[in-house]
């Protein structure tokens, strides 16, 4: 029996084959089209494109992503040979404007802790902040640009962060933040008179004068609620040296964590340089859930990388 061309990818197959998928092979009847791998240089199934754009083979992007595994694991590991470590200083749940040159990102990240620390040999301290946009989902129809699902990026000025990007990628965006600061007025009264959480989720929305959009509020309300309690229950104000600080709370980077972590982030690295892995809040010691951040300081220490992981 003459076998025919399959008329996508050009492999011979049964008459009786092409005849039941149009004239297609099975595979690309089931949409699994032969392309050209632009590393080896194949005819394979199952080409992907990574973050530069190259399309390669399960093969190729296997060995591609291994290499790169290696190199961050061998940046880690001598991470914190570069810091002074007995310079390290910790305070919890600095306030906004200690963190923001403005009110960009009033409401949609919660100051965790800010952390001082100097490089070995240089006595210029560096401060750098861990914050949290736990609360928010991030929107379908959101930019493919910073923050990103997985991590977010801010520019340091000063002391301080900036953000470059788009707010708008996270979802109920435009009642964020006059929801935010209802909240911080009315927190100390309704937290008093309604004891619970969800009381005071239901005190939130029965008493809001504004009208809310199809976001998950009451995650966003049940999140600030949480936040606020555990900074309520913090009485230290100042920097403490990071010997004081229970690790379960924050804790300086560690291979086991952020080998892994920064493995999420790794294509973005190569492609923009994110260095140094500098530590971690544990969400359960600020929220209700384990939705860690990770803090990343790049190479030329302008920009900061802050990678969400739950657990």
């Amino acid at each position: 029996m003459e076998k025919l061309a399959c008329k996508t990818c050009g492999h011979l197959i049964l008459p009786t084959t092409a005849k039941k998928n149009d004239g297609m092979c099975a595979l690309c009847a089931k949409g699994m089209i032969t392309e050209q791998c632009q590393v080896c240089h194949k005819v394979v199934y199952g080409v992907s494109t990574i973050h530069n754009g190259t399309r390669m083979c399960l093969s190729c992007n296997q060995d591609h992503s291994l290499k790169r595994s290696l190199q961050w694991r061998e940046l880690c590991s001598d991470t914190l040979t570069y810091i002074a470590t007995d310079s390290i200083k910790i305070k919890l749940f600095p306030a906004y404007t200690e963190v923001f040159v403005t009110e960009q990102c009033l409401g949609f990240y919660y100051p965790l802790c800010s952390l001082q620390f100097q490089w070995k040999g240089d006595q210029t301290t560096e401060t750098v902040h861990i914050v949290s946009h736990n609360g928010l989902w991030f929107a379908e129809e959101g930019e493919p640009n910073n923050p990103y699902e997985s991590f977010s990026m801010f520019d340091r000025v000063g002391d301080k962060y900036k953000l470059t990007g788009s707010l708008t990628n996270f979802s109920g965006w435009k009642y964020v933040q006059a929801l935010y600061k209802f909240m911080e007025r009315e927190f100390k009264h309704l937290s008093q008179t309604h004891e619970s959480k969800q009381a005071f989720i239901e005190a939130v929305l029965a008493s809001y004068p504004h009208k809310l959009g199809d976001f998950d509020k009451e995650y966003y309300i049940e999140t600030y609620y949480e936040y606020a309690k555990h900074k309520q229950a913090c009485h230290e104000t100042d920097f403490l040296p990071y010997e004081l600080i229970d690790k379960t709370v924050f804790s300086l980077f560690n291979e086991e964590h952020f080998i892994e972590i920064g493995e999420e982030i790794i294509d973005y690295r190569e492609a923009g340089g994110v260095d140094r892995p500098l530590g971690v809040c544990w969400s359960e010691s600020f929220f209700g859930d384990g939705n860690h951040i990770f803090a990343f300081l790049d190479e030329n220490k302008d920009k900061v990388y802050l990678v969400n992981q739950y657990s």
